[in-house]
This record gives C-alpha cells, structure tokens and sequence, in this order.
C-alpha cells in the first residue's frame, strides 16, 4: 500500500497512479471524502480495472473487494473527467485536431541577451509563462503548450540564457540571481498576473521571483519536480550527465545512444533528427549540447545553504502553488514534497505515475491535465 501525500492519515490504492488533492477531484463528483483520490496513468487504468476483477473472482470479501477496485472506479471516473476537460477547454471555437503555430519572439533582458521565446494563443489571454529546466529548451514542454492556447491562455515558452536559441552569457554569469532577474525582465514585458510554470531550474528561478516581489503580481505558480529540499544524489546524476561528453558527439546516433543510457525508461527514437533541436553542430562537425558549458559549476554545491535560501523563499509565496511530481522522480523525494506544503499551506499536489525527473516529456497528456484544471480556478481564460 502506498501512501498519498494530501493529508495525515490519507491512504493511497495500489497500482501506479496520480495521486491527487481535494480540490482537483471536488468539482467533478469524484471526491471521496476519506482521502485523496488517485488517478491511474493511462498505461494503469486497463490493468486497474482487470485487477479488480481478478480480486473479485477470487472471492475477496466485500471490504476488501471494494478497497482493491477503488483504482478500477477511479480510472473510469478519470477517462470521463478527461473527455470532459477536452470540451471545456475547446470552447467551441477551435477542433483538437487543429495544430496552432507558434509565434517567435525575443525579450531582451537588462544586460542587452536576447532570451528568444514562443508564443501561442490569443494575446488578450490570461499569459502562463513556461520556464524549462537546466540543460532543456522551450521546446521541452510538447503539446501542453497548444492545449493551454487552445484553453484561451496565452501561454509562452521562453530559452533560458545559455540554452536554446538565447544568448550565452558573455561573462559566464548563470548563479541564480541571474535566471531570477532575466525572468524579471521578461514579466515586466508582459501584462501583470501572470502564471509561472517552472520545472527544475526554472521553478526555483519562479519560486525565488516570487518571494522577492519581482514577479509583476504573479497570480500562480506551478513547480514542476521541484522544491526547495532536493535530493543530491539526484542532482549529482543529472550533472553527470550534462559533463559527460565534453567533446561532443561524432553523429546524431551517438548522441542518441547518450540520452537513451541517461533516460533508459523512455524508448530510443527511431528517427534521431528531433535531436537537433538540442544540439549544435560546431565548425569541426561534431554535435555539442545547446547550453553554455560555463553554465555548469565545477565546484561542489553548498546543499544547505541552498536548501536553507529556497525554504525561506517558499514560506514567502502567498499565492496559489501547485506542484507536479514525476512519481519516480529520483530529485524530489515524496518527505521532500510533504516538506513543501507545509512551507506554502495553500499548495496543491499533484504525482503523475510513471514519469520521472522530466515530468512533461514523460507523461504530457497527464502532466496538462492537471495544469489546466488548476490555472482553471486560480486564473480562468
């Protein structure tokens, strides 16, 4: 038996599933009162539902039956809210089917660097500015993107400085004040309110604008698989990984070869051009990582010191939070996830199974869903 994270006491079903707060299920007449419900990944919801059968042909008393099918019960109701979500968000305007172009465009931060951005949805729209993590790009967030455009949101997707198509820093300058200061940048382009949606890197940078007031009246904030106590063995692996080829690749599938080590959970692409995206090809003809190399400290970190500045910024947030969790995330730790919603009272929760560190790469059609239901009460298009 796992347990949900919500409340003292809450239990959990067995299975792989997103374990999710009250408010998230209350609207939708799936709340069951006794916990927090969960929702079984989609690659869960068919074996949940044959277990409970399984169970009931065996016998099991009608306590235990009921127990053991709450994941089956709950997986229906999560297909029907999903078909539901799916019609709100339409508005009757656009087909699903209908892919929406993004739009380019540059910030410009206070040190002249250009962060280069994409934009989708209508411009008079609630804005939800998306923050990768380190060693992503914007193109890292798949079609959550379109689906909040669709919503009515005007939902942007910017390039760290040293990542991407953005500027690297011309004196190496990538401590946290800086990502800080370039997402003030960016906001005070933008109309006042907006939501942030950081993962990694970009929720600490979210999570410190936040509680520094630099934020242009910030009106949520989503942390994606990250919080302020973050496991080091965890960081240590994904800093492995991004100096692990110093000399780049001789290939596409080389370069290939290295994520599918790093990422073994994910299938290898058959087609590898999608990595270009995130690499570049330099004048001797190898493939290099898009980021600044100067962006990785050499030095070890001073993991209290950091733990100690993100728990003060966090008892700081006042406004609506949610964070999202990859269930095998091997960054942030379940403790670590009920540490931060004692720091922010009014955050929410939300674990999608069966994704790791890289949540909406993982699993984006669970990682959207819960996105969108939040924004929808805290910030509706």
């Amino acid at each position: 038996m796992r347990r949900c994270l919500g409340e003292e006491g809450s239990r959990g079903v067995e299975g792989s599933f997103i374990r999710v707060t009250q408010g998230w299920w209350a609207a939708n007449g799936a709340y069951d009162d006794r916990a927090a419900l969960v929702l079984p990944a989609p690659a869960e919801q068919d074996r949940a539902r044959q277990h409970g059968s399984e169970q009931k042909d065996a016998g099991e008393n009608a306590g235990e039956h009921e127990r053991r099918c709450l994941s089956s019960k709950t997986a229906l109701a999560a297909r029907a809210f999903l078909c539901k979500l799916r019609r709100v968000t339409l508005h009757g305007r656009i087909p699903m089917a209908t892919l929406m172009s993004a739009k380019r465009r540059e910030f410009l931060n206070r040190e002249g660097m250009r962060l280069v951005a994409d934009e989708v949805g209508p411009e008079d729209g609630p804005v939800v500015l998306f923050l990768h993590g380190g060693g992503q790009t914007r193109s890292s967030w798949g079609k959550a993107i379109e689906q909040l455009g669709r919503a009515g949101y005007r939902a942007i997707t910017v390039d760290h400085r040293g990542h991407g198509e953005s500027d690297w820093s011309p004196g190496g300058s990538y401590e946290n004040t800086c990502y800080v200061n370039d997402l003030s940048d960016i906001l005070h382009e933008l109309p006042a309110g907006a939501a942030l949606v950081g993962a990694s890197l970009g929720g600490l940078s979210a999570l410190l604008a936040v509680a520094s007031g630099t934020d242009n009246g910030a009106r949520a904030l989503v942390l994606v698989d990250v919080v302020p106590r973050l496991d080091p063995e965890g960081s240590r692996e994904i800093f492995n990984f991004m100096t692990s080829n110093p000399n780049g690749f001789g290939s596409l599938e080389e370069a290939a070869d290295s994520v599918s080590a790093y990422l073994p959970h994910r299938p290898r692409p058959k087609d590898t051009s999608g990595l270009k995206r995130n690499l570049r090809q330099r004048e001797d003809g190898r493939f290099y990582w898009h980021w600044d190399p100067q962006m990785i400290r050499k030095e070890a970190p001073d993991w209290e010191k950091i733990t100690h500045t993100l728990e003060e910024a966090a008892r700081k947030v006042r406004i609506p939070t949610l964070l999202i969790r990859g269930a095998r995330s091997r960054l942030v730790t379940p403790e670590a996830a009920r540490a931060l919603l004692h720091l922010i009272p009014q955050a929410e929760f939300v674990d999608i199974a069966d994704a790791h560190h890289m949540v909406a790469g993982d699993a984006n059609d669970a990682f959207a869903a819960p996105l969108l239901d939040f924004l929808g009460r805290s910030m509706p298009a």
